[in-house]
């Protein structure tokens, strides 16, 4: 295959600058576009050290819990590459554990936005084309509260998660066939910035009752996502991956 377009969604998350630094560091043949809500520091230097050796990395603002971010967003992608042949779906508002009662529900439509329907446009945008080509890789970041119980306190981030895993699916079946495969990816809890707010001894007891001791890293999620996105694979449709479970 000639050089592959990706589109990471939610660039400047721990596992969208460790997947495109494994990218650039493997010398993938490969041309990232890679959007972003807050530039970072590490998100700065994995550019500088794209363009030093030569990596094809774009980077690109985007809200997406704007409209008008999105619509532009597709635009500057359609400008740039026409349509993807991979979509890594990163973004997400950081964890909160709240009881039902203090629930952010005006945070929760906004993460909704962030997560749910900026995928939902951008599929719409590029499926019937990934469709026409026959070929496409989307791999989007669920969680294990889409099949069971979740923990007390998550409602508001298990609601985001069921909506986007509701959405992974219909995709996934209504496109079955035409050699375009949808993933769901849950892993096992990661120490990244979307716990911030997520009290350390929770964090430390989830590490201290995994099956390892300890917690899964991004650097191991780059395995499967790789797996996932590749061109040979026919095993991922409309299912959710749980590495490090």
């Amino acid at each position: 295959m000639d050089k592959l377009r990706y589109l990471i969604l939610g660039a400047s998350s721990d596992v969208g600058i460790a997947y495109i630094n494994h990218l650039v560091n493997f010398g993938a043949n490969a041309g990232v576009i890679a959007q972003y809500r807050t530039m970072s520091d590490e998100l700065e230097e994995l550019s500088v050290h794209a363009k030093e050796t030569g990596f094809d990395l774009k980077l690109i603002r985007a809200d997406l819990s704007r409209s008008d971010d999105i619509v532009s967003l597709i635009s500057y992608i359609r400008a740039e590459i026409e349509c993807p042949d991979r979509i890594l779906h990163l973004p997400a508002a950081k964890l909160n554990y709240r009881k039902i009662k203090d629930a952010d529900w005006m945070g929760v439509a906004e993460d909704f936005n962030i997560q749910v329907t900026s995928l939902g446009r951008v599929l719409s945008a590029f499926l019937p084309d990934m469709a026409k080509r026959k070929y496409g890789r989307i791999a989007v970041m669920l969680s294990s509260v889409v099949c069971e119980n979740p923990p007390k306190y998550m409602a508001e981030y298990a609601v985001v998660k069921n909506a986007l895993w509701g959405l992974t699916k219909s995709a996934s079946l209504e496109y079955s066939g035409k050699n375009v495969y949808i993933t769901g990816i849950s892993p096992a809890m990661m120490e990244t910035k979307l716990l911030t707010n997520v009290d350390e001894k929770i964090v430390a007891l989830n590490a201290a009752n995994s099956k390892n001791g300890r917690n899964y890293t991004v650097e191991e999620l780059n395995v499967i996502i790789d797996d996932i996105l590749n061109e040979e694979t026919d095993k991922y449709n409309g299912v959710n991956v749980y590495p490090g479970n």
